[in-house]
């Protein structure tokens, strides 16, 4: 009985704890990024950025991976603009690449932190509805088929998808694998986007955009479907 007090107050000191890292890499993001948001409509825009992150030295790598890893443990902040100012600094491949780093240590963290803490954890960014919806990926013999498909498709919820993971029985490595690959074709339309931008090729970037916001809306689409799917199908069984 003591022993489950114990842990319990462990528990909920290491969450205090883990708000406040996750405030402070917060407030780091906004005082590291927060000017690039101002120089984006001046027409030198592309030499500002690039002055501006070369101020920072090499920790400006570091900065930006911060960043990136902080949008995958915060799942409520949205990747895509991320992506797009990784495209923006650094070009559509070296992007897409600090993106997936950012993403796999993300992951990392997320997914064990998920083992440890166990589902309660989970509740304090997704509702038990949320979770109860995804309940089919519990399957041993699909879930690495489907955790592809959804991490594959633009648009559908990447961020419940990470924490969910910790819960079903996926070998970590197999999983973070797979879900950085299947990032790969989402996280390319944004950087691409933004390294038009940053080019001044608005057309063609707007058009990229486009292009992003479309397969997005299929994608959500067909992970509704997905979803309702293996839902109906489960009902059924039981």
């Amino acid at each position: 009985m003591k022993e489950t007090t114990k842990n319990r107050v462990n528990s909920r000191h290491f969450k205090i704890a883990a708000v406040l890292v996750v405030l402070a890499l917060c407030g780091l993001a906004l005082w590291a990024f927060a000017p690039v948001l101002g120089m984006l409509g001046k027409p030198d825009a592309s030499e500002l950025i690039r002055e501006y992150i070369d101020g920072f030295g090499p920790a400006g790598v570091f900065v930006f991976l911060a960043i990136q890893v902080l949008q995958i443990v915060v799942a409520f902040i949205p990747g895509e603009p991320i992506e797009v100012l990784a495209g923006m600094m650094y070009g559509t491949v070296p992007g897409l690449l600090m993106c997936m780093l950012g993403c796999f240590i993300g992951s990392i963290l997320v997914f064990f932190l998920v083992k440890w803490l166990g589902r309660d954890f989970v509740h304090n960014f997704f509702s038990e509805e949320k979770l109860h919806k995804l309940k089919f990926l519990n399957d041993k013999n699909s879930f690495e088929k489907l955790t592809f498909l959804l991490f594959f498709i633009p648009g559908t919820p990447k961020d419940i998808l990470t924490y969910v993971a910790g819960l079903t029985p996926i070998h970590p490595l197999r999983f973070f694998i797979i879900s950085s690959i299947a990032r790969i074709p989402s996280i390319v339309t944004s950087t691409l986007a933004g390294s038009l931008l940053i080019k001044g090729q608005a057309g063609n970037s707007i058009i990229a955009f486009a292009v992003a916001g479309a397969l997005s809306l299929i994608g959500i689409f067909i992970y509704n479907q997905i979803v309702k799917r293996y839902n109906a199908k489960r009902e059924k069984q039981s």
